[in-house]
């Protein structure tokens, strides 16, 4: 299973070193998905997987924000929704008294 990543063929700072080390991971991380799917994962739970563990590796160089965007605009639809509704119920209660 274990397949060899191979080292940046690029030196550092050049434009096209996150495609070189994309190439160098591609074969290790297809056995990954391989070797996952022959234990008995499915598709879906391998990719949520591999998905929850690159996202958190991620977060820690700050490259993906901790809480992602759509939660956020979600959770700002809520809290305006809830406001409005707030609001509505207060002008009923002062325009009905």
């Amino acid at each position: 299973m274990s397949q060899a990543v191979q080292p940046p063929i690029l030196p550092k700072g050049s434009p096209d070193r996150d495609v070189n080390c994309e190439v160098a991971l591609e074969v290790a991380f297809a056995a990954l998905v391989t070797a996952s799917e022959a234990k008995g994962w499915t598709p879906r739970e391998t990719a949520a997987a591999l998905l929850k563990l690159a996202t958190e590796h991620a977060q820690r160089f700050r490259l993906v924000p901790a809480e992602p965007p759509r939660w956020r605009t979600r959770r700002g639809m809520l809290i305006a929704c809830a406001a409005l509704v707030f609001l509505l119920c207060a002008a009923i209660v002062w325009w009905g008294a």
